[in-house]
């Protein structure tokens, strides 16, 4: 079973856990050249190789002179259950649980701290996933170029209207009407940014946008 990230310090596990997020969006992991060419749209003064959508849920990366393919395919299938990561110690297990069940660091000392010996018990990168208790199912899987959200899928992304009615906020980021984010998509841009990266937005670059639900 694979495990899937979502961003703490904007709320984003706890959204999808209360089921208020029931999207992401994955920037596409695209090579910088193929073919001796440049992958990416945007580098206008060089070379580069066709790059479109194959179908749904797929890109074809095309050499123009020979006609070769190639396809970048999703990281999550439609259909497959996927383990939300959380730190052991979020999940509420305990130590002596943990001692139990988890491999310990190869590389700590006896003396170490107990997250030096268990990384996995503050970090959830280290986790294993079938260890996690909380589930989702990919039911959809399409590509589009990130600043093609739709408002309706903002809203999936886990944006909200603020209780005023004037403006759109996420989770970690307060803001003010008509000052900060004004429109959903702005709430969105900064929130894909604040994870994705510093003005991916702007560089608008194509991504895998994941439908999924709750099963456990």
């Amino acid at each position: 079973m694979k495990k899937i990230m979502f961003n703490d310090k904007c709320g984003l596990t706890d959204a999808v856990l209360q089921g208020r997020k029931t999207m992401t969006r994955r920037a596409v992991c695209l090579p910088e050249y193929w073919h001796g060419m440049w992958v990416w749209s945007f580098a206008f003064d060089k070379q580069s190789c066709s790059l479109r959508l194959y179908d749904a849920d797929n890109l074809l990366m095309e050499d123009p002179d020979t006609g070769e393919c190639a396809y970048v395919n999703p990281h999550y299938k439609t259909g497959e259950v996927v383990a939300v990561a959380q730190s052991y110690k979020s999940c509420g297990y305990t130590n002596e649980w943990v001692v139990q069940h988890v491999r310990p660091n190869s590389n700590a000392n006896y003396n170490d701290p107990f997250e030096k010996k268990y990384p996995g018990w503050n970090n959830k990168m280290f986790v294993r996933a079938d260890l996690m208790p909380r589930q989702i199912r990919i039911t959809d899987v399409k590509v589009e170029m990130v600043q093609s959200i739709s408002e309706e899928d903002c809203m999936k992304e886990g944006i909200s209207e603020m209780r005023t009615g004037y403006g759109y906020e996420y989770k970690g980021k307060y803001c003010i009407a008509y000052c900060r984010f004004p429109h959903i998509k702005d709430a969105f841009a900064d929130l894909f940014d604040e994870v994705s990266g510093k003005a991916l937005w702007k560089l608008n670059p194509y991504v895998f946008a994941y439908t999924f639900e709750l099963v456990k």
